[in-house]
């Protein structure tokens, strides 16, 4: 047996969402919006999420004006957001962190 009431406290550095929880007809959708300051790193940032959506047989949901682009994820067969959103979301958030680092060089 082992006594886990003497284990160490673990640090668990919890981050909040950016992305904005939404219902839409019935459907729980996460939602976010990105800024590009060139079309240049808006189009990559386009490209990769087609990308993403293809490897995970998700369907596209994204409006592109200006100079922004607003992605809508969802799970279309359960009506809410899936553990593959969640990824997807993340895996935007990490494009755009190296968007955000090349457009600073």
């Amino acid at each position: 047996d082992h006594n886990y009431d003497n284990s160490l406290p673990i640090e668990i550095n919890a981050q909040e969402s950016s992305w904005d929880h939404i219902n839409v007809d019935g459907f729980e959708k996460i939602e976010k919006l990105y800024y590009f300051k060139s079309l240049k790193h808006m189009m990559y940032f386009i490209n990769e999420y087609m990308t993403k959506m293809r490897k995970y047989n998700k369907k596209p949901d994204l409006i592109v004006k200006d100079n922004c682009v607003r992605v809508t994820l969802y799970t279309e067969d359960i009506m809410e957001v899936s553990d593959i959103d969640l990824q997807i979301s993340k895996d935007l958030d990490d494009i755009n962190e190296d968007i955000t680092y090349i457009q600073g060089l």
